[in-house]
């Protein structure tokens, strides 16, 4: 009887026994993010150094379905936000493609030129080549330290040679653009036609205008540590005035920029100016 009372006990004892967890290292490193009064997220100074954007990016990143491009999880990140590029649809181009008429074959090609004059009649730009002339040119709008004036329409006159040594001239096609932007000597330049931003006739904005203003807004940022200049070209008068202080008043609500920097200039109409109205932007 006592042995088989100590057998119960022994079992029973064993039975109740539970393996135990030494830690004999502490960890080096704690991912736990503490919060200071005031609600702002800090790390732990022991944290990752990517653990305070780390935890926000991921918490956005769940807010995206799975079924979402990668590209748009990619996208998230934590930068300033004068480095953020709205998604919006530029009207200044770099290059002009240029469609080239085409001489007819049976008659063969030696050479050609493809002439662009300006409103006033004058070459402003020219392209030569032997044999057939390509079906397209591509220019970057400037000429003589100046650019294509937006809005104004310029035209095109293709000159060939054929095999009799017969010259001929082919009319082509109109160019004309509403924006332009590219960079002369060491100033970066962006223009574009007032109409696009403004009603006609009025310094109210138009209801498409907010990528317009977007895009001169991202031309500043781009350029935000040069000097900074916008123009707008019209008649002397309280209309032009007008136009400048709101398209001033838009860039900074848009760049991060001090307000004594952004200068904003008119230019008045000259005796034998096109009659076109445009914004200018100078950095550099």
């Amino acid at each position: 009887m006592i042995k088989a009372f100590l057998l119960f006990f022994i079992l029973s004892d064993t039975t109740g026994m539970r393996e135990k967890e030494v830690v004999t290292h502490k960890a080096l490193y704690t991912i736990t993010d503490f919060k200071k009064p005031g609600g702002l997220l800090l790390p732990s100074p022991m944290a990752p150094l990517d653990s305070l954007t780390g935890v926000k990016e991921r918490k956005l990143s769940l807010q995206i379905s799975n079924l979402s491009e990668e590209y748009y999880k990619n996208s998230i990140k934590f930068m300033p936000v004068y480095l953020r590029v709205p998604v919006s649809r530029n009207i200044a181009v770099t290059d002009i493609k240029i469609k080239v008429p085409q001489p007819p074959k049976k008659y063969g090609v030696k050479k050609w030129s493809l002439a662009i004059f300006g409103p006033r009649g004058e070459v402003v730009k020219q392209f030569e080549g032997k044999g057939y002339p390509p079906s397209y040119v591509t220019w970057d709008g400037r000429y003589a330290d100046e650019y294509i004036i937006p809005g104004a329409t310029y035209s095109s006159i293709l000159t060939y040679v054929d095999k009799f040594d017969r010259k001929r001239n082919i009319i082509g096609y109109d160019i004309k653009v509403a924006g332009i932007k590219g960079k002369i000597k060491d100033r970066y330049i962006l223009k574009m036609v007032a109409d696009s931003i403004f009603i006609k006739n009025s310094y109210k904005l138009r209801s498409d205008s907010r990528e317009r203003l977007d895009e001169i807004a991202n031309f500043l940022k781009e350029h935000i540590f040069g000097m900074l200049i916008m123009r707008v070209r019209g008649n002397p008068g309280e209309l032009l005035t007008k136009r400048l202080n709101v398209l001033h008043n838009e860039m900074l609500k848009r760049v991060p920029v001090d307000p004594a920097r952004l200068k904003i200039e008119p230019l008045y109409f000259a005796p034998g100016d096109l009659k076109i109205a445009t914004v200018e932007v100078i950095a550099g």
